[in-house]
């Protein structure tokens, strides 16, 4: 218990000081059986490592802490010498489930039998907060709190739970918050009706979200920020690996963009109507209180 709380502290204190982009605290550790001596390395933002040796017996590394952004994946890598099993352990934070090679897991295990190897495995974060079933394209606002956030709503799979939603989540607003590398999906547990395509470095910029009633289509604005565009599957045309062929008009479409620094801005249309929030959160603000302002 008072290595939890230590811990937990610990990454209070360093989840404090990390600056923008919004980043989370995993705790991970390993343990290795055999004799020999192994590395867990996370490659999150700024890769975090353990070692460890082990003679003859099985013992457990300490405990350290990688910060992983929502929604973005990342490389843990394992890399031994001798012992003959090893277990990857992780513990996510409140509100969020890891997912390893696209499984949620707190534990990778693994019997290589001993000599040399380095092993690669995919983790990404994602939150599994409240995602009741909301409408297809539905903006459910900007939250502001320790965080800027807005979600919009992607309906319903066909067992007719949540398809999940396309998310922003930073500490603020400094930087480039109407970057299209700033939003990502936040799927379901169990999400086999929908697939993602991503472009940009190693892949991890999201460009369609495919749900069951549609396709979500974000592309870049040449005058800045990017376009959130929602399509009937009667305009689409194509299969999951390649973005969609998309035809005629969306029947939604949300502009996100930055007028002024410090500042996101976000249209939506559909049809004649036109709504418009501005939220405005400067680069010091932490706390709920702090200089947070919305207009919408």
């Amino acid at each position: 218990m008072k290595k939890l709380l230590a811990f937990l502290f610990l990454a209070a204190l360093v989840r404090a000081a990390n600056p923008v982009p919004y980043t989370e605290g995993v705790s991970f550790s390993f343990r290795l059986a055999g004799a020999g001596s192994g590395t867990m390395t996370v490659y999150g933002e700024g890769p975090a490592s353990l070692n460890h040796s082990v003679s003859g017996s099985t013992t457990e590394s300490a405990t350290a802490t990688a910060w992983l952004r929502p929604g973005r994946q990342y490389t843990v890598n394992l890399q031994a010498s001798g012992p003959t099993d090893y277990w990857l352990s992780y513990t996510a934070p409140q509100g969020y489930v890891l997912t390893v090679n696209g499984v949620a897991s707190n534990l990778t295990a693994r019997s290589p039998g001993g000599g040399w190897y380095s092993h690669d495995y995919t983790l990404e974060l994602r939150p599994v907060g409240d995602l009741g079933a909301t409408e297809f394209g539905r903006f459910l606002g900007v939250e502001l709190g320790k965080s800027v956030t807005w979600e919009v709503g992607l309906g319903k799979l066909g067992t007719g739970r949540s398809a999940g939603r396309l998310c922003f989540k930073e500490y603020d607003l400094a930087g480039s918050p109407a970057a299209r590398d700033r939003a990502y999906y936040s799927p379901p547990p169990s999400y086999g009706e929908a697939w993602t395509i991503r472009d940009g470095a190693s892949n991890q910029r999201l460009r369609q979200v495919l749900v069951p009633q549609g396709v979500v289509d974000l592309i870049d604005d040449v005058g800045g920020g990017y376009w959130i565009r929602f399509f009937p599957w009667s305009q689409a045309e194509g299969s999951p690996g390649n973005p969609f062929i998309l035809y005629g008009s969306p029947w939604k479409t949300i502009r996100v963009e930055t007028p002024a620094a410090n500042q996101l801005k976000l249209t939506e249309t559909e049809g004649s109507a036109v709504r418009v929030t501005l939220a405005t959160a400067p680069s010091e603000s932490r706390e709920i209180g702090s200089g947070f302002v919305v207009c919408g």
